[in-house]
């Protein structure tokens, strides 16, 4: 295999990043961090090598294989070692042989295995290596419900369930993850079966086993089921009191791993608390962080030293975020190990050792390594950072190294492990692997997505440019254009920079950020200049200041985030640079779940959650995948802290603020939530603001979406105008309608703006403007029980707006649907909510005919029930043959040599 010999780029910037983990100590597994239990982080130490953690022939839900080396430091000099609780066995593997050794289960399944594998013979060994070995959920399955009768058949079901189950517990659910992959377990059995040769077994209750073998020269290790941590192994209900008993009656010397959860008397004892990673900590009854405190407790001494320095112990404790949080530093390790010894050792060779995925890796294996670690440095310092904020810093430093790796092109293993859909185009005729994926691998072209599945904007790049060029069967000309056409919108999707951070501080639902400087400009005389539901407070930023400014609004966190700019000083803006600010999934749980400590990580929360959230929206409902990898300028807040300067910030009612500062010399900017714009039951209606405005002293300037509803409210207001804001923006995106405005006097008239005469307000606009997505629904099935079954969005295909959607897209639509919106239109005429009941809304699981349609595996499907008599009789008549879901967007004009496009 060779060693790996960088090219000059990649290895100085493999050296920079080997001398900032070597330096720092960040995540290598072998590498002391001394800090005390308040997590400071002290200067640099002594690496000190440890021997990798050994997997079991089996894993259990509950084992110690994480702790095991550090316990068995803990065993004082017996003769006899006993395991009550056997389990998989970590610890009793990890140390070395006793004079007698006892392995004891109440499981029986567990015994008869033990027992088993002490008896092996070369033969048997050689029959369970001609068993299938490999992931599949059928013959999971079939072990499930087989009921073997001979000694080898009972051991093949129990390791064969042992190893596929999720989280390890035998006879559950199947682990998806492992189709398809190869169990290791005849090379453990290889391993350990000397091991096992001369061990006692026995299947009983661990009382009975305590009292068999309990002596003076006897040491237990107990790890009995943790109390309130439901895993489904163990007893069903563990008798604490009882267990107390068995303790006080050992003669020998005893160690117990216990939970934190329990109520077991350890008075008299010598106890300890230790973290350890846990793998189960997002099944059913555990929940909580991934790594798991417990409890160490002992009849003798424990000595602080045998424990060991403290293994990155301190940031697994503050690692409780979610499981991909946890599961991100234990990748970090394996990782950050094998880039520092990349130019020391066999790349592969480390990575066979410490990552079995990587095994396809060759010369490209440190490139791939960055790619991995990049993302994870980011990720993981969003977890630690409230506990461990230098820690935090230190992981930032090392992006610049890792990005100079992650530049290098992709080997063609990596990209023959890319599914499908990380392609822009598949040519047809092909096969499928186990895994789904074309074969020959050849057939698939422009990778543009990575591994995680995000898209990698070089390699996307790259595909536009290559597109025209292709030979590939069935690209044709219109099929090219197409391609391209998807690339640019993902290209553009990608490297947007967030443009409305220049404008406001932060993201705000709905927001003026879009028409900010075309309606600033045109604002008439006043003294005095208020925003009832300042939100993010675009065009207040945007205009020049007043006499006398107010900003106010319900949402307490907005009027807390204003008042935290216009104090902003030196102190408040360096806590604000520990703090994480490139978007990512981890970064956008880890906002949603903060319960911020500091002023700095309350504006972060809102600021940073925000701009990780689809929509902006204050409940944080969805990830802003259009956003990944995004950042925020903090610079540009000393702007809007200069802005600020004799502001007055209020948080009250919109009413009372209309009440409190209405004068003839002030003009209100009132942009309220729009009623039935983004989801059912938000907003407030156009006639409450209709009524309250019409009252007002001063001027003022209302928004609102551009409906037939506002037009009616607003019909008697002022002078009404319209300006051409596509807000939307990104295929399969849903888009809002045009803004409509209703101003106390005429303003200033421009060419971006369509000015309506008196009675034009919530008219049309020109077609050549706007265009509603028809986004029809074709109807594939009805019956007199009035259920209407209807295909919404189809993934790969182009609809009748010359449309495609990924897969993706599709899924992303439907749940954003079905979580924010749920409103339903008569085909494009306006929406039918009272007249019609969402019954179900689902993604084909598979491909399927439906009275004569076929359905593509990833379509959407809505089915209602319609309630009212008229519409259900267009149904029937055949009058109407499709519901719509739909918003607007502006409708561009396209270079000549091309059809005109909706840009979406």
């Amino acid at each position: 295999m060779g060693t790996v010999t960088p090219s000059s780029s990649a290895d100085a910037a493999l050296r920079r990043t080997e001398a900032f983990l070597r330096e720092r100590q960040m995540v290598l597994p072998h590498v002391r961090i001394d800090a005390p239990a308040s997590a400071t982080i002290s200067g640099a130490t002594t690496a000190t090598p440890e021997a990798p953690v050994e997997k079991t022939i089996w894993g259990s839900p509950a084992g110690k294989k994480h702790l095991a080396p550090r316990l068995v430091k803990l065993i004082p000099p017996h003769k006899i070692y006993v395991e009550p609780f056997a389990g998989s066995g970590a610890v009793f593997f990890a140390k070395p042989p006793s004079e007698k050794e006892v392995l004891g289960d109440a499981d029986p399944e567990i015994a008869s295995a033990y027992k088993a594998l002490t008896r092996l013979t070369d033969a048997e060994l050689a029959a369970l290596k001609k068993k299938d070995w490999t992931g599949r959920k059928t013959l999971f399955r079939a072990m499930q419900e087989a009921r073997p009768r001979s000694k080898l058949e009972k051991l093949y079901r129990f390791l064969y369930l042992s190893h596929f189950a999720y989280g390890k517990l035998r006879g559950k659910s199947y682990n998806p993850n492992a189709e398809g992959i190869a169990a290791r377990t005849i090379d453990r059995i290889e391993k350990y079966r000397d091991r096992l040769r001369n061990v006692t077994v026995r299947s009983a209750h661990y009382a009975d086993v305590v009292k068999e073998f309990d002596g003076k020269d006897t040491f237990f290790f107990l790890d009995p089921p943790y109390p309130g941590h439901n895993v489904e192994v163990g007893e069903d209900r563990f008798d604490e009191a009882e267990f107390r008993k068995v303790l006080d009656s050992i003669k020998g010397k005893f160690l117990v791993t216990y939970g934190t959860r329990g109520e077991l008397d350890t008075s008299g004892f010598h106890v300890r608390t230790v973290r350890t990673r846990r793998t189960i900590s997002s099944m059913r009854g555990v929940g909580g962080p991934k790594t798991l405190p417990q409890l160490l407790i002992a009849n003798y001494a424990i000595a602080r030293k045998a424990l060991g320095p403290y293994e990155l112990d301190v940031i697994e404790a503050a690692v409780e975020l979610t499981p991909e949080a946890a599961a991100d530093l234990d990748l970090a390790r394996v990782l950050a190990k094998a880039i520092a010894e990349a130019t020391d050792a066999p790349m592969v060779s480390a990575l066979a050792t410490e990552l079995d995925r990587f095994d396809d890796i060759t010369g490209g294996g440190a490139v791939v390594l960055a790619r991995e670690l990049l993302p994870v440095g980011e990720r993981l310092a969003v977890a630690i950072q409230s506990e461990l904020p230098e820690l935090a810093a230190l992981l930032h430093d090392a992006q610049p190294g890792l990005e100079d790796l992650a530049k290098a092109q992709w080997t063609r293993a990596y990209i023959n492990d890319l599914p499908d859909d990380a392609f822009l185009y598949v040519e047809p005729g092909g096969g499928k692997d186990d895994a789904g994926k074309t074969v020959p691998r050849r057939l698939r072209h422009f990778p543009f997505r990575d591994r995680g599945g995000d898209v990698d904007v070089p390699h996307l790049r790259n595909a536009i440019a290559r597109i025209p060029q292709s030979d590939a069967a069935g690209l044709t000309a219109d099929k090219k254009n197409e391609l391209q056409d998807r690339a640019r919108r993902l290209l553009e999707e990608a490297q947007d920079t967030v443009e409305k951070a220049r404008v406001i501080p932060f993201q705000q639902w709905g927001g003026s950020s879009k028409y900010a400087r075309k309606l600033a400009d045109r604002l008439p005389e006043h003294k005095r200049y208020v925003e009832p539901f300042c939100g993010a407070a675009a065009v207040f930023y945007t205009k020049a200041a007043s006499d006398e400014e107010v900003l106010a609004d319900a949402d307490r966190e907005v009027v807390f985030a204003h008042r935290f700019l216009q104090k902003l000083d030196d102190a408040a803006m360096a806590a604000l640079r520990r703090l994480p600010w490139r978007v990512s999934r981890a970064g956008f749980e880890k906002a949603k779940t903060c319960e911020p400590r500091s002023d700095a990580e309350r504006f972060w929360k809102l600021a940073y959650g925000r701009l990780c959230t689809w929509g902006a929206k204050p409940n944080m409902t969805g990830y802003a995948s259009i956003h990944d990898g995004q950042t925020y300028d903090l610079d540009e807040l000393w702007k809007f802290h200069k802005r600020l300067h004799g502001v007055r910030i209020v948080a009250q009612d919109w009413k009372k603020t209309l009440a409190d500062y209405d004068h003839p010399d002030a003009l209100f900017f009132i942009d309220p939530p729009y009623a039935g714009e983004w989801a059912v039951g938000d907003g407030i209606p156009a006639e409450q603001v209709a009524d309250a405005v019409k009252k007002l002293k001063g001027q003022y300037i209302v928004a609102y979406t551009d409906s037939a509803q506002a037009g009616r409210a607003f019909a008697n207001l002022g002078r009404a105008f319209k300006l051409r804001i596509p807000e939307g923006r990104g295929a399969g995106q849903w888009q809002k309608r045009s803004r409509l405005f209703v101003a106390s006097s005429a303003l200033r008239k421009s060419d971006d703006a369509d000015w309506l005469e008196l009675g034009e307000v919530g008219t049309s606009a020109p077609s050549s403007l706007l265009a509603v997505l028809e986004k029809r629904i074709p109807l594939l099935k009805t019956d007199e029980e009035r259920y209407v079954l209807g295909v919404v969005l189809e993934p790969e295909t182009v609809d009748a707006q010359d449309d495609i959607y990924s897969a993706a897209e599709v899924r992303d639509a439907a749940h954003r649907f079905m979580e924010q919106y749920q409103n339903i239109g008569l085909m494009h005429r306006g929406l039918v909510n009272g007249r019609v009941k969402i019954l179900e809304s689902y993604l084909a699981p598979t491909s399927f005919s439906l009275d004569g349609s076929q359905v593509r595996k990833g379509t959407w499907l809505l089915a209602v029930r319609v309630l009212d008599d008229d519409l259900w009789g267009q149904i029937k008549s055949g009058d109407l043959t499709g519901l719509s879901i739909g918003g607007s967007a502006a409708r561009l004009p396209e270079p000549a040599s091309r059809s005109p496009r909706a840009s979406t």
